[in-house]
């Protein structure tokens, strides 16, 4: 975490040849990239979300975003982990799909900080397996479909950009929130929120 912290203080300081780039016409300052995440769920464990971005420059420092994505399971880690004393394996997963702005602090430089917020919508699919025959698991899986919803979400995040000619990799942290139902949610006792915290890697184009 301090080693991000530092790159994103050294990322907001232009180059001069950032500096005079930003003289010219603005090129390739919007993107599209996937993405790939990883989280702490059921410990030492880890899961994983796989997405893709895309990115429109209104300003040369100000993007708007549009982002869809796959979260494997966004139950808490201490509800994972002791599920994982329970027989079966319980998950949550989130198909969602969203939008928001990017703040970029040096848009021409080759390493330049980020900074995000977006907002969209979940949809959390529950499933259970591993305890009985394939039959039973299947009729416990269409009982659960009744907790399936479609909830409202939140996400801020932040990093570092490294970029040059067409090429874009970004390397960052993301907090998602997802509003959850009162059915999903008191079942699960997370107190009607379910949050997911991320490091993520995306690499992409620029165009």
């Amino acid at each position: 975490m301090r080693i991000l912290v530092v790159l994103v203080a050294l990322s907001a300081i232009p180059l001069t040849a950032s500096a005079q780039t930003q003289t010219q016409t603005p090129t390739r300052l919007s993107f599209v990239e996937g993405f790939g995440g990883l989280r702490t769920t059921t410990l030492p464990a880890l899961d994983g979300s796989l997405g893709g971005t895309i990115g429109v420059a209104l300003t040369p420092n100000i993007q708007a975003l549009g982002e869809v994505g796959r979260t494997n399971d966004v139950l808490p880690s201490t509800i994972s982990t002791i599920l994982a004393f329970a027989p079966g394996d319980v998950r949550v997963s989130a198909l969602y799909g969203g939008g928001g702005v990017r703040f970029v602090t040096n848009p021409y430089g080759h390493l330049s900080g980020y900074g995000e917020a977006l907002g969209g919508i979940a949809r959390l699919n529950t499933t259970f397996g591993g305890v009985g025959s394939t039959t039973t698991d299947a009729l416990i899986n269409i009982g659960l479909r009744f907790l399936d919803t479609t909830d409202p979400m939140a996400g801020v995040g932040a990093g570092v950009i490294v970029q040059g000619g067409p090429m874009v990799m970004t390397f960052g942290y993301r907090f998602n929130r997802i509003f959850a139902s009162d059915a999903l949610s008191g079942l699960l006792a997370t107190g009607g929120n379910l949050d997911v915290n991320e490091l993520r890697v995306g690499i992409g184009v620029r165009f």
